[in-house]
């Protein structure tokens, strides 16, 4: 898959993730065309999201959209998970609840990277996961996730 490629799967995986971060409760799904609750469990409708894509004119490779939808399930199935991971790693008097939904998408995006892209390096993740939060984030949201990320990359790529 191409570099520019790659960026975009990101970009969209993100966008799609943070998406799902406004939906506290089932009742609120209803505002959301990509995501729905099937017996209690969280699903992204594939067919709004390949609409979306047509929609945002972008043309992926299947491969790309593999990777997306790979993203995006990795996100699903582990995502109490990384709830646990990021929530260890925050100071003490630093509540889950008060880091801000971009950050939490863009941290949520880095660690699948991590634990499924064997091939990207950390420094190259870090850096993606910088940019996201350079456009999509606060002003100093960047240190942050740079600091997350850092500390999580120690724990789950020993």
């Amino acid at each position: 898959m191409k570099i520019q490629e790659a960026k975009i799967v990101r970009e969209l995986s993100y966008k799609i993730i943070f998406s799902s971060l406004f939906l506290s409760d089932k009742d609120c799904l209803i505002l959301s065309n990509f995501w729905t609750f099937e017996n209690d469990n969280l699903r992204y409708n594939k067919e709004n999201i390949l609409d979306f894509l047509k929609d945002e004119k972008e043309d992926l490779s299947e491969e790309a959209i593999k990777l997306l939808f790979e993203n995006l399930d990795n996100y699903i199935m582990h995502l109490e998970y990384y709830k646990k991971l990021i929530q260890s790693h925050l100071k003490e008097n630093f509540s889950f609840d008060k880091v801000a939904k971009s950050d939490l998408a863009i941290i949520y995006l880095s660690i699948i990277e991590l634990q499924n892209n064997k091939d990207l390096s950390e420094k190259i993740i870090i850096n993606e996961a910088i940019e996201l939060a350079k456009k999509y984030s606060s002003e100093k949201a960047y240190k942050f996730v740079n600091g997350i990320l850092s500390n999580i990359i120690k724990e789950i790529r020993k």
